[in-house]
This record gives structure tokens, C-alpha cells and sequence, in this order.
């Protein structure tokens, strides 16, 4: 008796079947994926339709053109003033894609009782070029999720995520370092037209004519 064997077709059929249960188990989305990762049913035409799923990535960039420079936060011990310890803030700067820093633009600081808005460049000499301070307190203050800070633009529009700010309640922690960095370049402002003085309408000019004589005619 000849033993049973697979034609091509049959063949097929099965590898695809265990290809399209592995696929529909291993493949499929799972809670906690990364969510810049979908997955999408793709039907091979001429084929079984078994659907399986392949990751597409359909977004990959912040949402918003600055994010915090890696390593931000950093705590360090006071060293713009004389206070010591006796003071405790949040500075830092803004960089661009090129790496200089970028002044006039607005960080927001709220929470613990504080909603305040300075502009990089107006910080002291002592962090450089396009710094900025944010005084909090005059002692150092352990906190969770109580000081949040955001990049913003002179005409309000949001440059970055808002980011909450962990601190601590000891003298070598009391100054946080918040740096932001570019990661795209930023859409130009639309300028504001510049006032035009209202214009009188002109008269409308009049041509006289000469004075010609009436022809007369010679017999």
C-alpha cells in the first residue's frame, strides 16, 4: 500500500495554518506595547484568507518640538548666590538643534502655590548664555509631583510637554538644573502686520477741454 503524502497545495494549506495560528498568538497587540507600534490585518490575495498582523510604525517623534535634555533633572547644591541653602529654585536653559542656546522664549513654572513664567536669557551670568531662574523657596523642599514646568512660546503656544518635577528637602539638592533641547525646528510665529495709516480717497481728476471754434462753412 503506497503511504499517504502531501501534494503541494496540501502542503501549503498546513504551513500556512501553523504560520497563521503562531502569528495570531505571538503577534497580535498585547496591553503595555509601545503605543507608536500598530498592528494591522494584511490578506495575501490568491491566498487562504487568513488574516495576520504586521507592526507599522505610524508616529515616532515627540509631540511637541522641545523635550528635556537627557539627564534633566539634575540636582546640584546652590551655586548662583550667596544664600547657600538658604534658597531653592529651578533653572536651566534652552538649546537649539544647532546646540545654542535659544533666549526670549517663555518656561512655565506651577504648583505649591506658584504659577510663574520667566524667559530664557534673564537668568544669571553664572548658567551662561539663554539662562533662566525660577526662585521657589528659601529652603529646600521635598516634593512628588507638585511642580510641574513646560516650554512655551511669547505667543502662548506650547514647545513642550509638561513635566513634573521631583525635588528634595537637603542643601545638596537644592538647586534642580532643567535644560530643554530641540528636536525639530520650530514653525515660525505669524507676524503681526504692522498698522497702516487710513487713506483718503483722492478726487477724481477732470480734463477740461479746449475752447475750439465752431466751423463755419464757405459757400
Amino acid at each position: 500500500m503506497s503511504k499517504p503524502h502531501l501534494t503541494s497545495w496540501g502542503m501549503f494549506l498546513l504551513l500556512c495554518t501553523a504560520g497563521i495560528a503562531f502569528l495570531d498568538g505571538a503577534a497580535k497587540p498585547a496591553a503595555g506595547d509601545d503605543p507608536h507600534i500598530s498592528y494591522l490585518p494584511v490578506i495575501v490575495q490568491n491566498r487562504p484568507p487568513y488574516p495576520y498582523y504586521l507592526p507599522v510604525v505610524v508616529q515616532n517623534r515627540p509631540r511637541y518640538p522641545y523635550v528635556l535634555q537627557p539627564g534633566s533633572p539634575t540636582y546640584l547644591s546652590n551655586f548662583l548666590n550667596t544664600a547657600g541653602c538658604n534658597w531653592f529654585g529651578i533653572v536651566g536653559r534652552a538649546f537649539g538643534l544647532d546646540g545654542n542656546p535659544v533666549i526670549n522664549l517663555t518656561v512655565h513654572l506651577e504648583g505649591g502655590g506658584i504659577n510663574t513664567d520667566v524667559l530664557t536669557g534673564t537668568g544669571p551670568s553664572a548658567l551662561g548664555p539663554g539662562g533662566y531662574e525660577i526662585t521657589i523657596s528659601d529652603h529646600p523642599i521635598d516634593t512628588t509631583d507638585t511642580y510641574r514646568i513646560q516650554l512655551r512660546n511669547n505667543s502662548g503656544n506650547l514647545l513642550s510637554d509638561i513635566y513634573s518635577i521631583r525635588t528634595y528637602g537637603d542643601c545638596p539638592r537644592n538647586l534642580v538644573l532643567v535644560n530643554f533641547v530641540a528636536t525639530r525646528s520650530l514653525p515660525m510665529d505669524t507676524p503681526t502686520p504692522a498698522p497702516t495709516l487710513p487713506t483718503q480717497a483722492s478726487p477724481t481728476p477732470t480734463f477740461a477741454l479746449p475752447n475750439t471754434p465752431t466751423p463755419t462753412h464757405v459757400p
